[in-house]
């Protein structure tokens, strides 16, 4: 035990890999650490194996969708597929992995043309943020995307999907985004992925709360109230679906 009253910075000294033969994806880690009153501890994580020169892993998409034309307000475009991890489809965003060479803004226009087939320009993006640090090194930026629905090239949208992959698009109200998550999960079964929900509980916390007693804190989130989408707290609480990364880590370190 170190002298409880020296108080310094925390650091890892070693990490250990774990990652099973054929892992293509993901490594497992021991990791030795030192805390900030000088305690050695150990803990377990995981990681990607496919980090770019960049260092950065991922990208999720926040894709407006706009139309001089539209009588019905601006859209958003969200994916579904089957996430075997939660052996359940999963409502998302549009999003992927970075790729040798890529900037995030290249890597997240690519990804929304092959999950979706729409093309747009990418506008902002945030910095550098972490899915799951307590599990994970995992690490990922939203990218924004504004989509010209006039443009000719997104009238008959193609999807460029890869052999295996299954997704489903959906075009969703920007303003009622919380009212759409909720109606789509209920409707078609799907899980919600955490950082689009917290996209939508970003808008409902930009807006006055409800006045109704049952509050807007209640189980059921109340959405109801419009709100200019430019005010999407774009970076607010963003994580990876990292399912697969917590039954890895449960099943091997367990086994050992």
């Amino acid at each position: 035990m170190g002298d409880q009253g020296k108080k310094g910075r925390a650091r890892v000294v070693t990490r250990e890999d774990y990652s099973p033969q054929g892992f293509r994806w993901l490594r497992l880690k021991r990791l030795s650490y030192v805390d900030r009153r000088g305690n050695k501890r150990n803990w377990e994580s995981a990681e990607r194996s496919t980090r770019p020169p960049s260092g950065i892993d991922a990208v999720a998409v926040y894709a407006r969708l706009v139309s001089k034309g539209s009588k019905g307000g601006e859209q958003v475009v969200l994916v579904s597929q089957f996430r075997p991890p939660l052996d359940c489809n999963v409502l998302e965003l549009p999003a992927g992995l970075v790729d040798s060479g890529e900037t995030p803004a290249e890597a997240a226009l690519r990804e929304l043309r092959e999950e979706t087939g729409l093309v747009g320009k990418a506008t902002r993006e945030s910095p550098v943020v972490f899915s799951d640090p307590g599990m994970s090194s995992a690490n990922m930026k939203l990218v924004e995307v504004v989509v010209d629905m006039d443009d000719t090239r997104n009238q008959v949208p193609t999807q460029e999907l890869d052999e295996g992959e299954d997704i489903k698009v959906h075009y969703v109200s920007a303003d009622k985004l919380g009212q759409e998550l909720q109606s789509l999960s209920e409707s078609e079964d799907l899980a919600i992925d955490a950082r689009l929900y917290a996209v939508a509980f970003g808008q409902d916390l930009n807006r006055p709360p409800p006045s109704s007693s049952r509050g807007w804190m209640s189980k059921k989130m109340d959405f109801s109230f419009s709100v200019d989408p430019q005010m999407v707290l774009f970076t607010s609480a963003v994580f990876l679906s990292t399912a697969v990364l917590a039954r890895l880590t449960k099943h091997l370190f367990l086994s050992k």
